[in-house]
């Protein structure tokens, strides 16, 4: 599988910043660093959508709770996932309105990693071939 890497997430990051507002920088660079590593053995072993979505739900539930940037944790978690999925050929296309409700879930502690992981996999759907 292909993973973001830590100089590409932070890349994004910024992009998130500039384009919609918010502060530049970190909380914590090595929570950030962690989660990134740590997804490359989540899930090792299931079958491949199993997989993807435990290291996507990870992903995107880690990044929101260990909030490794000042600002921008939720919408970074977001497209992180986002681009770790499409980077090993899944769409992960969940409405706006049902992304920002999940997101806000997980943020206060409404939405526990398993069920994250489950949002994850139900709004999952392979492609033909990989971008």
């Amino acid at each position: 599988m292909e993973y973001p890497s830590q100089d590409a997430v932070i890349q994004l990051h910024e992009g998130i910043i500039r384009q919609s507002g918010g502060e530049q920088g970190f909380v914590s660079a090595s929570n950030l660093a962690y989660v990134l590593e740590t997804s490359q053995d989540i899930g090792e072993g299931l079958p491949e959508e199993q997989a993807i979505a435990r290291k996507g739900g990870y992903l995107l539930f880690n990044l929101v709770n260990l909030h490794p940037f000042l600002d921008g944790n939720k919408r970074t978690a977001f497209e992180v996932t986002k681009t770790f999925l499409n980077l090993n050929g899944w769409d992960f296309s969940p409405t706006e309105e049902n992304a920002f409700s999940m997101l806000k879930s997980v943020s206060s502690g409404a939405t526990d990693a398993q069920s994250t992981e489950g949002w994850v996999g139900r709004n999952l759907s392979r492609r033909r071939t990989k971008r």
